[in-house]
C-alpha cells in the first residue's frame, strides 16, 4: 500500500476527502492528517508517507511553502495539490515546485480522484518501484542505440502499466542552451489533459525530448505546444510501434530544422566510418602542421557532413571528441564544448568550429615552430613540447634519441639555426605568454609551471625574448 497524508485546514474538507472513496482499493491506505503545513512537516518527517494531498492556501505554513521546504529537505514523495478556481498562480508556484497534480476542490469527485491517484500510482513506481534513475536510463539507451552508440547500460524497461494503459506523443525541442523545464510544458496554453497524463524529460546536446504519455486517445500533436518559442516536432507512437523508431523518426525531423533545410531521409547509418577516417588523417596532419592539408580537410569533414546529413548528436559528438584531441596536441584547454552542446543550428556550428580549428593550429605552430627535415631533431623538438615544465638538458634528450650529447648540440644547431637551450627557453616563454594572458596566476606560478625553477631568472630570459618583463607584457595584452 502507497502511504497518504491529508493536508486541509477545514476539517470538514478533510473529513470528506477522506471519506470520498475506499482508498485501499485503489492501493492507498491515509495514515496521517494535519490542519496547517507546519503540522505537516513535522508528520511528513516521522511518517515519510509516499503523497501528501495538500490545500494551497493554509494557515502558519501554506502548501507551496509545505511542498517547497519538504522538496529541499529531501522528501522523495509526491504532492497533490487542492485549489480553488481563482489560484491558477499558486498552482503553476506549485507544479514548478514539483507537484505533480492538482484538483480542483468543488468539482472533486469519486471519478477525478480515482483518475488522480491512478497517475500518481504510475508515478510512485516510477519514483520507487522503478527509480526515476532507471527510467532515465532506459530513454539513454534508446538515444545511444539510434545515435549508434555501443554504451547501452543494462536492461532497463518502463512500468508495464505505464506501457499497457496510456498512449505516448513524443515531442522533441530544438531549446539549444535555454533551460527547458516541465513547467514549461504544463504551462503551454494548448496542452489538455494535464491532469491526467504522465510527463518524462529526456535532455542533452541542446535538444530536450518529452515523452507526454496519456489514457486519452485523441490528443493534438500540433497544438500541443505550439506556444512554446522553441522549434519543435512531434511524433505519436503507433500501434505496435517501438518507442525507439518513433523517436527516432522524431529526432529526424529535428536534424531537418538543425541543418535548415525541409526534410531529410531516412538515416540509415553506418557510413560515419567515413568520418572517423577524416578524423584520424585530420589528427596526423594537425601533428605533423600541415597547413595546406589541414584547410583542405577541414572543407572536406563539412563537405560529407552536408552530403550524408548525419544525425545532430552524432555530429555533436563528432566535433566534441575532434576539438578535444587537437586542443590536446596544441597544449591548449578544451574549449567552446558547452557552445558546441547547446548549439542550436548546423551554420553555427560550422562557422564557430572552423575558426576554432584555424586558432588552435596557430597556437600549435606559434609554440612548436617549424620542424626540421632530420628525425632525431624532430624527436627532440617534441620531446621538448611533451616535457617543457620539466628538468631539461642536453644529457637527458641525447639520451632520449641515443646520441652524443656534443653530436646533437652540433646537429640541432645546423638543423633549426638555434641551441637546443635556446629552443627550450622559447618553448618555455611561448607557453608562459599563454598563461599570462589566459589566467591570473601569479607570475612566479607561472615561471614554476613553464619549468624555471627562479623568478629572478624566468623574468630575466621573458625580458631577452620578448622585450618586456612578465608585469608589462600581461598589462598590455
Amino acid at each position: 500500500m502507497w502511504t497518504v497524508l491529508l493536508v486541509e485546514d477545514e476539517v470538514f474538507v478533510r473529513e470528506s476527502i477522506r471519506e470520498l472513496i475506499e482508498w485501499e482499493r485503489f492501493g492507498f491506505t491515509v495514515v496521517g492528517e494535519a490542519g496547517d503545513g507546519q503540522e505537516a512537516l513535522k508528520i511528513i518527517r516521522e511518517l515519510e508517507p509516499d503523497l501528501v494531498i495538500s490545500d494551497i492556501r493554509m494557515p502558519i505554513l501554506d502548501g507551496i511553502e509545505l511542498l517547497k521546504t519538504a522538496k529541499e529537505s529531501g522528501f522523495d514523495g509526491v504532492f497533490l495539490m487542492l485549489s480553488c478556481l481563482n489560484e491558477f498562480e499558486y498552482v503553476r508556484q506549485a507544479m514548478e515546485y514539483g507537484a505533480s497534480n492538482y484538483i480542483l476542490k468543488l468539482s472533486m469527485s469519486v471519478q477525478s480522484l480515482r483518475e488522480a491517484l491512478e497517475k500518481l500510482k504510475i508515478e510512485l513506481l516510477t519514483r520507487k518501484g522503478k527509480g526515476i534513475k532507471e527510467i532515465e536510463q532506459y530513454y539513454q539507451n534508446l538515444w545511444n542505440v539510434i545515435h549508434e552508440s555501443t554504451i547501452v547500460q543494462g536492461e532497463y524497461s518502463l512500468p508495464s502499466s505505464l506501457v499497457k494503459d496510456y498512449q505516448l506523443i513524443i515531442f522533441s525541442v530544438l531549446n539549444g542552451s535555454t533551460p527547458f523545464r516541465k513547467v514549461d510544458f504544463y504551462q503551454s496554453n494548448h496542452a489538455p489533459n494535464k491532469k491526467e497524463a504522465i510527463v518524462h524529460l529526456f535532455q542533452t546536446q541542446g535538444q530536450t525530448s518529452v515523452f507526454y504519455w496519456s489514457k486519452r486517445e485523441k490528443v493534438s500533436d500540433q497544438s500541443f505546444i505550439s506556444d512554446i518559442s522553441y522549434p519543435f516536432v512531434s511524433e505519436r507512437v503507433g500501434k505496435d510501434e517501438k518507442i525507439k523508431d518513433t523517436w527516432k523518426r522524431a529526432l529526424r525531423k529535428l536534424d531537418a530544422i538543425w541543418y535548415e533545410v525541409e526534410d531529410l531521409p531516412v538515416y540509415e547509418g553506418d557510413t560515419n566510418q567515413r568520418l572517423l577516417k577524416i578524423k584520424r588523417d585530420f589528427v596526423n596532419l594537425f601533428e605533423q602542421m600541415n597547413k595546406a592539408n589541414c584547410s583542405e580537410i577541414i572543407k572536406k569533414m563539412w563537405q560529407l557532413i552536408e552530403r550524408e546529413r548525419y544525425p545532430m548528436g552524432i555530429v555533436k559528438d563528432y566535433i566534441l571528441e575532434l576539438n578535444r584531441d587537437l586542443s590536446q596536441i596544441a597544449k591548449r584547454d578544451i574549449e567552446k564544448e558547452a557552445s558546441i552542446i547547446y548549439c542550436p543550428f548546423y551554420h553555427e556550428l560550422k562557422e564557430m568550429m572552423t575558426s576554432r580549428f584555424i586558432l588552435l593550429f596557430k597556437l600549435r605552430f606559434d609554440t612548436v615552430g617549424l620542424s626540421s627535415d632530420h628525425h632525431e631533431i624532430n624527436k627532440v623538438m617534441d620531446y621538448v613540447q611533451q616535457h617543457y615544465a620539466e628538468p631539461l638538458e642536453v644529457k637527458k634528450l641525447a639520451k632520449h634519441v641515443a646520441l652524443d650529447s656534443n653530436y646533437l648540440s652540433s646537429l640541432f644547431k645546423k638543423k633549426t639555426g638555434n641551441s637546443i637551450i635556446h629552443y627550450i627557453h622559447d618553448v618555455r616563454i611561448k607557453h608562459a605568454k599563454y598563461a599570462l594572458t589566459h589566467s591570473r596566476l601569479p607570475v612566479s606560478k607561472i615561471a614554476e609551471q613553464v619549468g624555471f625553477l627562479n623568478d629572478n631568472y624566468f623574468i630575466k630570459i621573458f625580458k631577452r625574448y620578448t622585450g618586456q618583463t612578465p608585469k608589462h607584457f600581461r598589462d598590455r595584452n
